[in-house]
């Protein structure tokens, strides 16, 4: 079945979108001595592990879950640099983020939006 490039559906315009670069198998390529993988659900963009946990173990990998498309784009670039291709999905040489929200349950849920930086949920506001 052939992906439309683009959708305009409820008054938005979603396109795929590539995130990640994945390693053989389908797997995430972990950097040689990769010792610990910490997750983190819900990062927004501030107190985040790539800035406190990282700097001080050099041998763990950090994969990084933000729904809010604004907030992943702002952690992107904290890896982009100008003329230069970044690897995909990596907001840090040892840290993946994807734009996903986290549950416990399976399939696509509602995910309620807060006016408030930090606050936003899959739990109804």
């Amino acid at each position: 079945m052939a992906v439309p490039a683009f959708t305009i559906e409820g008054g938005a315009l979603s396109v795929p979108l590539h995130v990640l670069s994945m390693g053989p198998g389908g797997r995430i390529a972990l950097p040689n001595g990769t010792t610990a993988v910490y997750v983190e659900i819900g990062t927004n963009s501030f107190d985040t592990l790539d800035e406190w946990l990282l700097p001080n173990e050099p041998h763990a990998f950090v994969v990084s879950f933000e729904p809010l498309v604004d907030k992943w784009a702002l952690m992107l670039a904290r890896n982009s640099k100008s003329r230069i291709a970044g690897a995909l999905g990596h907001h840090h040489p040892r840290g993946i983020i994807l734009p996903f929200a986290v549950s416990d349950k399976e399939g696509i849920a509602n995910f309620y939006v807060s006016p408030r930086d930090g606050c936003s949920s899959l739990r109804a506001m």
